[in-house]
């Protein structure tokens, strides 16, 4: 079975295809860039310890028009229904694959192509305009892009800020978008023409709308802040006693937000109010890992000290499953539809396990130490992966075909 899912794969390569609705619409589209095919293994078994190697296929995606095709990915970002992969490399272009089939359907030239002075990388990207517009941040510049043409587009923020952009997010009801920016420790939330400047202390780890666009959150590296986007107001904040690390998570409904420390405990509070809800504690010390399961019934972390995940019922606290792995657990997500956890390891093995049950599934082999994950992330189809390294291209991985090979 396995020589008859790569064989399927390699022949839908083969026969990949530009047509004229393609041509129309994306002015570089190329096969030159494409996703590759490669060959990789994966381990199928009832557990891990007794995994057998098998033959898969996978895909990377780098810039394979510059001579060092190996250049490190800087950034990467998926369109909202993830149909287009966006990514920098280090050479300062950006280029944006159609994932149905892995062409390259535009390449960004970030940089002056008639200065010899290499750009430097996008460190930030994003998808806006129901995906018709990619902002990239570098330098504390921003650029936006029309993708269909590949043309740069005027800054609808031109002198808005006094200070240089570092990342955005755009709420999802399509109106407001809040900016941290560069070296700095303060957000801007833009409403249309309206703007508004929110001081915090302390460095600005991420920032998060809520579902219904009524919050924003304001990720630092030991509290979160919730600010009413309405009134323009400071709603509470979510902090731990000292000033360790805290990493936060919300629920996919948005009402909640889960919490890990290296203190051993996790908490759960109200993303609406910022009250605390529950707590449970754990003898050994969490990991940065931490997440709710797709119908918000779960909560799960990773365990540092033995190479685990626990998860338990987001509701009373109470014990549902352990998850076993072969390395510390890096990165841990569940699937859009909740079927699968995906785990990505410091050694770079990727595994994934029925979350229901807890079994294993699969194991896609790692490159070894060294090759640990920056980023992983469930396409919407719940059955790919895509998975960002600390250096190297971008890889995506399936699971149906471990499935079909299983």
């Amino acid at each position: 079975m396995e020589d008859v899912v790569t064989h399927e794969r390699a022949r839908a390569f083969a026969h990949r295809r530009i047509t004229r609705t393609d041509l129309k619409k994306w002015s570089g589209i190329t096969v030159d860039g494409a996703g590759l095919l490669e060959d990789w293994q994966v381990f199928i078994g009832p557990a891990e310890t007794s995994a057998q190697p098998l033959k898969s296929k996978r895909i990377i995606f780098m810039d394979t028009q510059d001579s060092h095709s190996f250049r490190n990915c800087a950034s990467a970002t998926l369109s909202s229904d993830g149909t287009l992969l966006a990514a920098s490399f280090e050479d300062g272009d950006i280029l944006i694959w159609r994932l149905s089939d892995s062409l390259l359907v535009q390449h960004l030239h970030h940089r002056d192509l008639s200065s010899s002075t290499p750009a430097e990388a996008a460190k930030f990207l994003v998808f806006c305009s129901r995906d018709k517009t990619l902002v990239s941040c570098s330098a504390g510049c921003e650029t936006f892009w029309d993708i269909q043409s590949g043309h740069r587009l005027e800054s609808p923020w031109r002198n808005s800020f006094c200070r240089p952009i570092l990342s955005v997010v755009y709420a999802p009801n399509g109106v407001l978008s809040a900016v941290s920016h560069w070296k700095g420790t303060n957000v801007t939330l833009k409403d249309g023409r309206k703007m508004s400047s929110i001081l915090v202390h302390g460095y600005i780890r991420k920032l998060s709308f809520s579902p219904d666009s009524l919050r924003l959150y304001i990720e630092l590296k030991d509290s979160c802040i919730i600010f009413d986007t309405n009134t323009h107001k400071r709603i509470a904040i979510i902090q731990r006693e000292s000033t360790r690390p805290l990493y936060c998570s919300m629920s996919y409904q948005g009402d909640r937000i889960v919490t890990a420390s290296d203190d051993g405990k996790m908490k759960i509070w109200s993303a609406v109010t910022g009250r605390n809800l529950l707590t449970i504690k754990f003898p050994k010390i969490l990991s940065t890992s931490v997440t709710f399961s797709p119908d918000g019934a779960e909560v799960m972390a990773a365990c540092r000290a033995d190479n685990t995940a626990i998860a338990y019922d987001s509701w009373t606290g109470g014990l549902r499953r352990v998850f076993q792995f072969s390395a510390r657990a890096q990165h841990l997500l569940y699937s859009p539809n909740g079927a699968f956890v995906a785990v990505g390891t410091v050694n770079g093995d990727l595994q994934v396990f029925n979350a229901r049950s807890g079994t294993f599934v699969a194991k896609f082999e790692g490159a070894g130490e060294g090759w640990d994950f920056k980023a992983i992330q469930f396409l919407p189809d719940s059955r790919t992966l895509l998975a960002q390294l600390s250096h190297g291209p971008l890889i995506l991985y399936n699971i149906q075909d471990a499935l079909r090979v299983r």
